[in-house]
């Protein structure tokens, strides 16, 4: 890790979130490195989930057929809640091809993952293994990250860590 480049914007969180905003960013010729404290992207996500990918489908993130390109599951098409007690089931659906046209399921460790990898191929930096600690700051502006293996500088630091959101609550 080159500790002693400054970037133009840091990203703590290799999921889904921030993944999406480094691949933004870097349609902008923007320096961008993404930071995250497990092995690989995706690595401690280990569920399933419905993904929204309305901002994936913008022409300055993938585009369109980001569903085609990506690891996903399978599209979604509709969504529903239902109930049972073992004899009965009673509930309700929503179908609607305009509301799901950019959903799908995704398993996160494969998902995130693979975005991982194509946000590689566009030119960001993911350092993977490296445990944010802090900010650094100066002059009541945030500089930078303090992280396990030494500072890291840039002109925006960008919080995507969800529930792992130990920065935030330290901060």
């Amino acid at each position: 890790m080159d500790i002693k480049t400054k970037r133009d914007v840091i990203i703590i969180g290799a999921g889904a979130a921030g993944l999406t905003a480094a691949l933004h960013l870097s349609k902008q010729d923007l320096k961008v490195s993404v930071l995250d404290g497990a092995i690989h992207p995706g690595s401690e996500n280990w569920s399933g989930c419905v993904f929204f990918g309305e901002n994936l489908a913008d022409e300055e993130i993938l585009g369109p057929d980001w569903l085609n390109e990506t690891a996903i599951e399978r599209k979604l098409v509709c969504r529903g809640v239902y109930m049972t007690n073992g004899v009965d089931t009673a509930g309700i659906s929503y179908h609607n091809p305009n509301t799901f046209k950019n959903c799908a399921t995704v398993l996160r460790p494969v998902f995130d993952h693979d975005l991982a990898e194509i946000a590689r191929s566009r030119g960001i930096e993911i350092l993977s293994r490296t445990n944010v600690i802090g900010l650094l700051k100066e002059n009541d502006h945030v500089i930078g990250v303090a992280t396990e293996k030494g500072p890291l500088y840039a002109d925006l630091v960008f919080l995507a860590e969800g529930d792992a959101a130990h920065i935030l609550q330290k901060e």
